[in-house]
């Protein structure tokens, strides 16, 4: 079970005074039943066991009866049994009127707390202004006056006042209207955070600067003007016997059906429902004329539905017949329909090629190429050639004058210097904060054979190169990080426990080490039952530098772990499966059934 959402969406830590005209949080003291009106004579719609979680909606004037949605459904349960949730991961918390107007806050990113009696803070906001109308997100920035209660370590927040908005896609009238209308919205009165959470957020958004160890060595890129697909293996192709057919292999260090009959000299390769064939992986490729039987003997054990259904439809040729790119190392394939077609970028000396869904775009002074992909910009006179180089903290003044209209205006958030860039970095700067109750998980731990561990370059540290997790060793104790959360063991097997600390070395790892993603994870608080723990984007792989977030290191790490095998209903691959080719890592490592483990991954993420 996963404690964390994906980064994009955020939790906060403070609570806030909940006015009559807004929905707020609660907790049920006692076993309730939920009914559909507000007497006991109405038809009971399910029981609410203690503690359950749930929004009170509006209540009597006696507090008698109380209009509450759990769950995404609403009834009524007696008011005399709901208590005021303090938990503080029950945010990001929902504020909305009977005119289904709302407004849902994540958690303040504090970025100045001037003699601690001042504070200014970011807000990632989320505003739905009707009913029917489509949510906007952004950044308000608010401003409050603070008093620090050491002794219940809280702060109390007042005269709070919105000071700024950030929402790329309104016009400034926009904005000021926006403004009055979240300004509405917003409850009244005190703001109650966290005091160790707050100061740990206001570090936590300090230490998200410039990473200076990220890799800029261009991928191989490939262009084509016409149907075509890029077929990659984790270095030189692996492969294995499938399960029960001893005389079929499938490639284990790739994300494609790619088969071979031993002694056949042939590789067999599924492409949606065609079957392609090749003597050799750089081709050429052709239709297969006839699927040897040996395919129809695929077992039926989850792993090779896929290919099983493309079996039973029988040879379906190619329409078109793709031409086939192989690698063994990172890749890009930029596709086309036909030659560029390039279309001038208002108000710039740069040209959009619009017939391709790559962002890809040709500067006229220069007469230069510029492809954008895991938030690297790379340039090149030539852009069938193989001179590519580094190029996003070097950009032309050009691209921050990309339209906002423009239907490619979303790379300027891959452009530094821009508002939009600065947004990315905060949106990734503000932790995720789970609360993990510590008695509800734990840490399972495998290795592939006897644990090894292998030193981490400039440290006393070490980490596994053959676990399913990652773990660190650091003096006698072993940490782990599973799902954004740490544990501790005294073994590298474990037992494991939630860590209540971490020790502050681990911070040091630098980003040449495939484990760096691990100092994204820190603990914020905790309570002898409870740790709460804070994620920020580079935990994801998701990093800033020169100016702009990045998706991956781009070192050639070293094998972790078994590698990521998955079976793929098409050829287009998911976000999961992509991150699992381009950035190693970037999603947790799995063993599945069509090996018990299976080599490691070493592809240079980009």
């Amino acid at each position: 079970m996963s404690y964390l959402h994906r980064f994009t969406t955020l939790t906060a830590c403070f609570s806030l005074a909940a006015n009559a005209a807004f929905a707020w949080p609660a907790q049920t003291t006692a076993d309730l039943n939920m009914r559909q009106g507000p007497t006991t004579g109405a038809p009971v719609m399910t029981t609410l066991p203690q503690g359950t979680s749930l929004e009170v909606e509006e209540c009597d004037d006696a507090a008698a009866w109380c209009a509450v949605t759990v769950d995404g459904k609403t009834g009524f349960v007696s008011g005399k049994y709901l208590t005021e949730s303090d938990e503080p991961n029950k945010w990001p918390r929902t504020f909305s009127n009977d005119k289904g107007a709302s407004v849902t806050l994540y958690q303040p990113q504090v970025n100045d707390w001037k003699n601690f009696t001042k504070m200014t803070a970011l807000v990632a906001t989320q505003v739905t202004r009707s009913k029917d109308a489509e949510p906007l997100y952004g950044i308000i920035t608010i401003s409050a006056d603070t008093v620090a209660d050491r002794e219940n370590n809280e702060i109390i927040a007042t005269n709070i006042v919105i000071t700024d908005l950030s929402f790329s896609n309104l016009t400034r009238d926009d904005m000021d209207a926006l403004a009055l209308g979240v300004g509405k919205q917003l409850p009244t009165g005190e703001i109650t955070l966290s005091l160790p959470r707050t100061t740990a957020s206001l570090e936590n958004f300090q230490s998200f600067t410039d990473l200076k160890d990220l890799d800029t060595t261009p991928p191989l890129i490939y262009v084509s003007e016409k149907p075509s697909i890029l077929v990659m293996t984790d270095g030189e192709p692996l492969t294995a016997t499938v399960d029960g057919v001893p005389d079929l292999a499938f490639t284990v260090n790739t994300n494609w059906d790619l088969f071979s009959i031993y002694d056949s000299g042939k590789w067999t390769l599924r492409n949606n429902t065609s079957w392609l064939e090749a003597e050799d992986l750089s081709g050429p490729w052709t239709d297969v004329a006839t699927l040897p039987e040996i395919f129809t003997t695929l077992p039926d054990d989850g792993n090779w539905d896929d290919a099983r259904r493309a079996v039973a439809e029988g040879l379906i040729p190619s329409d078109p017949l793709p031409k086939v790119f192989y690698s063994n190392v990172p890749t890009e394939l930029i596709t086309m329909d036909g030659p560029p077609k390039k279309e001038p970028v208002s108000g710039t000396k740069l040209e959009w090629v619009s017939n391709t869904q790559f962002d890809l775009f040709y500067h006229t002074v220069e007469a230069q190429w510029y492809f954008l992909t895991s938030g690297r910009w790379f340039r090149n006179k030539d852009l069938n050639g193989d001179d590519w180089t580094f190029a996003s903290g070097d950009l032309p003044e050009d691209f921050r004058n990309i339209p906002d209209d423009a239907p490619y205006y979303a790379v300027r958030s891959s452009v530094p210097g821009t508002p939009e860039s600065e947004e990315a970095r905060l949106l990734a700067s503000i932790p995720e904060i789970a609360a993990v109750d510590h008695a509800s998980v734990k840490a399972d731990v495998s290795y592939a054979g006897d644990p090894e561990f292998t030193p981490i370059k400039g440290t006393e540290m070490s980490y596994a190169l053959n676990s399913n997790e990652t773990v660190l060793r650091v003096g006698d104790v072993y940490y782990t990080v599973i799902d954004g959360i740490w544990f501790k063991g005294d073994s590298p097997q474990g037992p494991f426990e939630v860590a209540t600390s971490v020790p502050d070395v681990i911070y040091t790892i630098p980003a040449t080490e495939p484990v760096h993603n691990v100092t994204y994870v820190t603990v914020v608080d905790s309570t002898p039952t409870t740790t709460y723990f804070g994620v920020t984007a580079g935990y994801f792989f998701g990093y800033y530098a020169w100016g702009s977030i990045f998706y991956g290191p781009g070192w050639n790490y070293p094998p972790i772990g078994p590698a990521p095998v998955i079976a793929l209903q098409d050829s287009a691959l998911p976000l999961s499966a992509l991150l699992a080719i381009v950035l190693p890592g970037s999603v947790p490592p799995m063993c599945v059934p069509r090996l018990p483990c299976v080599p490691p991954r070493s592809i240079r993420a980009l």
